[in-house]
């Protein structure tokens, strides 16, 4: 495993209100591009579904070799770690998820620090990785306030409908309240929405993110000092590159995609950050 590039390691969550809205495709194409500029880049996927396989043609994750390991009242700090991406470089790796994942939150229950679970696994095992990628299941709960004294910086995938808006505002105002409650001294920093899988042809998502409208999102996460990141266009590139065949991130499938070019202002904002 090749050295640490950053100057500091930076614990990335990546959440959303609710399912389907592309954050394991956002998890990918960040971990990808930042993996071949030389950072040690670790996924790590709480999510039963597991999706983070299509993108890294991985098959099942079985129990011992799932991120459900972690919370287990006998973990010693063996993380089930994968290479991934190896024809194209060397820092990328991946802790899946899969359905042992199920029987998580019911498990962690009896844990008196159950909220700080993995805030406490990460900092008695620390992992030797520039930049750890969470990420999460739809909804903010039940993994939502587990990941928040977890990491050091959030990103918010939203997909560019009439709810935007106001599904922005709600995380917003869920993730003050509990950066409060759990006393989070610093709260992660936030680093911004990401508007995902925009189609110019649809007037609505030019609409719900057109910075003039006092109602559109962008407006609503400037009150809040949040910045609202450059849409992802949506192209079927993400679609067929995900295809169990191929498993592979759109950089590898097909590199000219124009849409790429959306991931670029936040992997910038990581690297500045590192």
């Amino acid at each position: 495993m090749s050295k640490r590039k950053a100057q500091s390691q930076m614990i990335l969550g990546i959440m959303s209100n609710s399912g389907g809205v592309g954050k394991t495709t956002i998890a990918a194409h960040l971990a990808y591009p930042l993996a071949k500029k030389g950072y040690k880049t670790l996924l790590i996927e709480l999510d039963q579904q597991d999706s983070l396989r299509l993108w890294t043609g991985l098959g099942i994750a079985d129990p011992e070799h799932s991120s459900a390991k972690i919370f287990q009242p006998n973990f010693k700090g063996e993380y089930p770690i994968t290479p991934i991406w190896q024809e194209h470089t060397k820092n990328a790796f991946i802790i899946q998820g899969g359905a042992a994942l199920r029987d998580t939150p019911r498990q962690i229950e009896s844990y008196k620090r159950r909220y700080y679970i993995l805030k406490d696994r990460l900092k008695k095992f620390p992992l030797d990785f520039d930049l750890i990628l969470i990420d999460t299941p739809g909804g903010l709960e039940p993994f939502g306030s587990i990941l928040l004294p977890a990491v050091t910086h959030l990103i918010v995938v939203v997909e560019p409908d009439f709810k935007a808006a106001t599904s922005g505002g709600l995380f917003l105002e869920w993730f003050y309240s509990n950066a409060l409650e759990l006393d989070l001294e610093p709260p992660p920093e936030l680093l911004g929405f990401i508007p995902n899988t925009r189609q110019p042809e649809i007037a609505a998502h030019s609409k719900i993110l057109d910075s003039s409208n006092p109602t559109a999102l962008p407006s609503i996460l400037k009150e809040y000092e949040t910045q609202c990141f450059p849409q992802i266009k949506f192209s079927a590139e993400f679609v067929n590159a995900s295809d169990p065949n191929i498993g592979l991130p759109v950089y590898l499938h097909r590199p000219r995609t124009p849409a790429l070019k959306g991931f670029s202002p936040v992997i910038q904002a990581i690297e500045d950050r590192l």
